[in-house]
């Protein structure tokens, strides 16, 4: 394991000792990073964030990725993390606080469209999961508040999940899942989904706008953890999807997803899946 690596794994650690079992949204989070935050490690390194400087996480949820930023990427450098959820916050501050981190890394609650921050005040920005995802009423405005706290020159990256493929052998009723899910479908329409965010981006006055697509892998022999990831990840894409698929496109999804099922499909000796993350990054101009 690299160096990288292990620091995710540890601040993930740190958020399995902290967060409560009773909140089931920041243990989502938790669960997430397990499959997620190696393709996010790697994308936030392609930046190029500097030692030492300074950034914000805006959405940050429960922190780990904001810890992850300052801690191996920007290394002696400092990050902010706002969120909606003053829940969010405190129970970062307390993975903070765990990985002796705090002062180098402050969370507060926060509205990412009404950032509570001067004008050019941070090196780089960062959203994951959060600005312009799944989608925007407005996000032009959007991204002219992040980029408002960029100093000239910094960096702002926004990233969100943006495909899978978890059923393997089952492409079908998986595209029909995703037809109804909110997650994958950004139900504003076409002209409001994340993967515009180039023309946003752009639009904003930004330059080098650039997208980039990170796999992420899972694959048999999975560990417990794993499998409950997998399963928060069901839960989170389709399980509101009863009702509005066909009965029996519902009973197909139950038999492979059930764990007492003898058709489970996590408990398959080849099971293999792939999920991806999107990040669309762009610099502010020197002369703004």
């Amino acid at each position: 394991m690299d160096e990288g690596k292990a620091v995710m794994k540890s601040i993930s650690e740190a958020a399995r000792e902290v967060v409560p079992e009773s909140d089931r949204y920041s243990r989502l989070l938790y669960m997430a990073d397990l499959l997620r935050g190696g393709i996010i490690l790697d994308a936030l390194r392609s930046l190029g964030i500097a030692k030492g400087s300074s950034g914000l996480d805006a959405g940050c949820g429960i922190g780990t990725i904001t810890l992850f930023a300052v801690k191996e990427l920007a290394r002696e450098g400092h990050a902010t993390g706002i969120d909606i959820s003053p829940g969010m916050v405190s129970c970062a501050r307390a993975i903070a606080e765990r990985c002796a981190l705090s002062e180098r890394a402050d969370f507060s609650p926060g509205d990412i469209k009404k950032l509570p921050f001067d004008d050019a005040c941070f090196d780089w920005v960062i959203s994951v999961d959060c600005a312009l995802y799944p989608s925007d009423p407005s996000p032009v405005e959007t991204v002219l508040e992040l980029a408002r706290v960029l100093k000239p020159g910094g960096i702002l990256a926004v990233l969100g999940w943006s495909y899978q493929q978890l059923l393997p052998g089952h492409a079908g009723l998986e595209a029909r899942l995703n037809t109804v899910s909110s997650l994958v479908t950004h139900g504003g329409g076409p002209d409001s989904s994340f993967m515009r965010s180039l023309s946003w981006l752009s639009r904003a006055g930004l330059e080098e706008c650039r997208g980039r697509t990170f796999i992420g892998e899972a694959q048999a022999p999975l560990g417990p953890e794993t499998v409950e990831a997998l399963h928060e990840f069901f839960d989170m894409l389709w399980g509101e999807a009863k009702g509005r698929v066909s009965e029996g496109d519902w009973s197909e999804y139950e038999r492979l997803c059930s764990r007492e099922s003898s058709d489970y499909i996590l408990g398959l000796p080849g099971y293999y899946a792939f999920f991806a993350y999107t990040m669309f990054s762009a610099r502010k101009p020197l002369w703004q």
